[in-house]
C-alpha cells in the first residue's frame, strides 16, 4: 500500500480553489506584503477551468513564519516577465482577516484546502489541471525556471 501525501502530490489533480482574487477583495486584503503583487487576478478554479498552465505560490509576505515567503514571492516574481504570455502566476496569500487587525488573522481557506501545514509552497499546474511540480519552502529561481521550461515544452 502507498501512502498518500497529505499535501497534494506530482501527479494528482490540483485542487480547484477559489482563492480570492482582485474581483472579490483590494489587493491589500488578500495580499500581506507591501505593495501587494500582481498575481491575485484570476483563482485557480477559473485557471484550471481554461486550461491554462497555472504556478501557483502559496506564501505570507508579511507573516511567514520561516522568513522566506517574501523572497520566496520575489523568486516567482523574478520569472513572471519572461512567462507570463504562456503561464498564469497566483499568489495565495496564507491568512485571511489580516487588516485592519493583524492579531485576528486565521488561515486562509485555500490553505485547509491544499492541507498545507507549512510554508511558502510553489505548485506548478498543467493545462489539464495536474500538479506537475512542486517546491517546498526556499527555492531558487533557477529550479523553478527548469520546471516551468519542462512544463512548457
Amino acid at each position: 500500500m502507498v501512502a498518500t501525501p497529505i499535501v497534494p502530490a506530482v501527479g494528482q489533480a490540483a485542487p480547484r480553489s477559489h482563492n480570492p482574487t482582485t474581483k472579490d477583495a483590494d489587493a491589500t486584503t488578500i495580499d500581506s506584503g507591501r505593495p501587494p503583487d500582481d498575481m491575485h487576478q484570476i483563482s485557480m478554479a477559473d485557471a484550471i477551468a481554461q486550461h491554462r498552465p497555472t504556478l501557483v505560490v502559496f506564501a505570507s509576505p508579511a507573516f511567514c513564519t520561516s522568513r522566506v515567503c517574501g523572497p520566496e514571492v520575489h523568486v516567482v516574481q523574478a520569472l513572471e516577465p519572461t512567462y507570463r504570455d504562456r503561464l498564469t502566476f497566483i499568489h495565495v496569500e496564507i491568512y485571511r482577516d489580516f487588516v485592519p487587525d493583524p492579531s485576528k488573522r486565521q488561515l486562509a481557506p485555500t490553505v485547509g484546502e491544499w492541507r498545507l501545514q507549512t510554508e511558502p509552497w510553489i505548485f506548478l499546474i498543467d493545462s489539464k489541471g495536474i500538479i506537475a511540480a512542486r517546491f517546498e519552502g526556499p527555492t531558487s529561481t533557477d529550479e523553478v525556471k527548469a520546471a516551468i521550461d519542462h512544463l512548457l515544452a
